[in-house]
């Protein structure tokens, strides 16, 4: 079940968030080529701010050292890109979910963007249907704190900041759920979907850039990663 909070964040917000993503497009980082990690059910051009456990966990040669100063550089960078945003999202979140969230960083990414942009066969793209099960990864970290009978209550979140013009979404398993801008949906982790096609017709103006993460729980506290 997809619970929905609307207009999660006022147009204003989103707007300076929007705008600190533009100023920033030199470090977006390009993911189309991602055949060392054996993701081909992606085509073309697609962007992420941040550094995502399911991209830069999942591969047999992780550089634990490499990918502990990633996760630093962009958390910086996530810091400078949220300064101006006026929402305080794990505060928010913390009433969703009913419980004190904490960031699971220096360890991993807060959460952070995904950017993909209007292109030619946008409509064609294959978004793999999975479960969010990203949590599995995080205990390749030597410094993973928790045990994994530790750890319950696995939870994902996406705020749509903006969407093309004919719509985006999820495919669920026997539908297309339609997102609507500026709104939190939140949902528990074994709900399977991937990121929806662009609908016909594709404006070259058309951006889908969602904020998202993912989160656990354990004992008292919630703690939010990407």
């Amino acid at each position: 079940m997809i619970q929905v909070f609307p207009n999660f964040i006022t147009k204003k917000d989103s707007s300076v968030l929007l705008k600190n993503i533009f100023d920033i497009e030199p470090l977006w980082e390009n993911r189309q080529d991602l055949e060392s990690r054996k993701l081909k059910y992606r085509n073309g051009d697609w962007y992420t701010i941040g550094t995502p456990s399911y991209l830069d966990l999942n591969y047999s040669e992780i550089n634990i050292q490499a990918y502990a100063e990633k996760v630093k550089y962009f958390n910086g960078v996530l810091f400078d890109l949220y300064s101006e945003y006026v929402i305080d999202l794990p505060a928010s979140l913390g009433l969703t979910n009913a419980v004190p969230l904490c960031f699971l960083y220096p360890l991993a990414s807060m959460f952070g963007i995904h950017l993909f942009p209007s292109r030619q066969g946008a409509q064609y793209f294959l978004g793999k249907i999975h479960q969010d099960l990203q949590w599995e990864l995080l205990f390749k970290l030597p410094d993973f704190p928790f045990k994994k009978e530790d750890v319950s209550k696995h939870f994902s979140f996406t705020i749509p900041l903006l969407l093309p013009y004919m719509g985006g979404g999820l495919n669920l398993e026997r539908e297309r759920y339609e997102y609507a801008e500026r709104a939190l949906y939140y949902h528990d982790t074994g709900i399977a979907h991937a990121i929806a096609e662009f609908k016909e017709p594709i404006l070259p103006s058309d951006w889908r850039i969602t904020l998202q993460g993912h989160g656990f729980t354990v004992g008292a506290n919630s703690y939010l990663y990407w």
